[in-house]
């Protein structure tokens, strides 16, 4: 069934009235080809017996999906290149007019995608006419600040999802709505989904993963515990999407963040701890004729930060201030990757070598390998290192006294 369901599907995009229209070239020609190998299957999955068929429906479902995917994307990118070509003369207040002209009269859903400021905001709300005749706007952001800004009213938070709706999700987009799942890999695979902590983009990227490996027990128990190394492995779909949150704080929050990845994985982080990191470090800075204390500027650096869904609450005390705060493993990723790349620290996750070295003030040590010989190898410019799997250890009487145990 969930195979003729995707051919079906296939089927009705390729014959949309504008498919002809878009294409021209030699795609028009690949169209008309799987156009063809879709209708063979539909006969096929018709006319032929289950039994006789049965091992090669998934096979059918996943080619059908695949191909309804690519033809999709390239339909969009016709429309948008499209577009392009016609709106990008016009200059933005004639872009705005043609809007507010559009949405005159019936009722209209407008649906404004990921606004970052109060700026941005206030220069595109007055496009949109208000006759209070039950038009709507939705408007999505990652920050609470801009929410509360563009509407008093109590936004809609979108939560984690939690295990029964992780794994649902992860059955959904590798098996298909209305196919079971193989009762041998539930267990295996709630697992997997656990690790996912609830984020619909990495079950997403682990389910297109899993939908193209086979439907093993043996097989499922390897992703799982190569989990991060897939993640890692796309860049664009997970990191990049992140990347946006990052490089839209405001510089002075920037080192606060990326510090997180000093912490161990799932590491419940006491914010007495995060201050004294932070402020150490020297990122908490008053602002000038400001008479905030460090700490109260280090408070409302992680309530920032917390407001852009970037560290996560995990317990408040009893007039609302943070006891404890975590990140998110991707986001744990993200720091490295970011703070490799800008020099900002170095994550030491092998024992040193004598040729590496790298020129870098900063050192996260993410394994228990230290000792003297490690030090040792410590570049002149450092000047501190972050070690949290074993707090009560010592290692002061032979670190180099320019350098500060974090």
């Amino acid at each position: 069934m969930e195979a003729y369901t995707a051919v079906i599907s296939l089927l009705r995009t390729l014959d949309q009235p504008y498919i002809s229209q878009l294409f021209h070239d030699h795609t028009a020609e690949t169209l008309d080809s799987l156009r063809v190998t879709a209708e063979y299957f539909q006969q096929l999955l018709e006319k032929t017996s289950n039994e006789k068929i049965k091992y090669l429906e998934e096979e059918i479902r996943v080619v059908a999906s695949e191909a309804e995917d690519v033809v999709e994307m390239k339909i969009s990118k016709k429309v948008y290149d499209y577009l392009q070509s016609v709106y990008v003369k016009l200059k933005d207040n004639e872009l705005a007019d043609l809007v507010q002209k559009n949405l005159k009269g019936p009722r209209y859903l407008v649906v404004v995608d990921d606004i970052w400021s109060r700026d941005v905001w206030d220069s595109i709300s007055q496009i949109f006419p208000n006759r209070n005749n039950g038009s709507r706007i939705l408007l999505t952001t990652r920050e609470t600040e801009v929410a509360m800004y563009a509407n008093t009213s109590t936004p809609h938070e979108m939560n984690l999802l939690d295990l029964d709706n992780s794994w649902k999700l992860l059955c959904n987009k590798v098996f298909g709505l209305e196919r079971d799942h193989p009762i041998v890999l539930e267990k295996i695979g709630k697992k997997i989904v656990e690790k996912c902590q609830g984020l619909p983009l990495i079950i997403s990227v682990i389910a297109g993963h899993l939908s193209k490996k086979a439907k093993t027990l043996k097989s499922w128990e390897y992703v799982a515990q190569t989990l991060s190394e897939i993640i890692a492995s796309h860049p664009n779909k997970c990191l990049g999407v992140l990347g946006l949150s990052y490089h839209h704080l405001p510089n002075r929050i920037k080192p606060c963040f990326l510090s997180m990845g000093n912490f161990p994985e799932d590491f419940q982080v006491n914010t007495w701890r995060l201050t004294q990191l932070w402020i150490a470090e020297g990122f908490i800075r008053a602002p000038a004729g400001s008479r905030k204390c460090l700490e109260e500027v280090e408070k409302c650096y992680l309530e920032d930060l917390i407001s852009r869904n970037l560290i996560m609450a995990r317990k408040r005390r009893f007039n609302g201030e943070v006891k404890v705060c975590g990140i998110h493993d991707l986001l744990r990723e993200f720091c490295f990757i970011e703070a490799e790349m800008t020099k900002f620290m170095h994550v030491v996750r092998t024992p040193f070598s004598p040729t590496q070295k790298p020129n870098v003030r900063r050192f996260s040590i993410q394994k228990a390998f230290l000792d003297e010989y490690a030090y040792k190898q410590l570049p002149p410019v450092a000047r501190s290192m972050c070690y949290l799997l074993n707090p009560g250890l010592s290692f002061s009487g032979y670190c180099p006294s320019t350098v500060m145990i974090l």
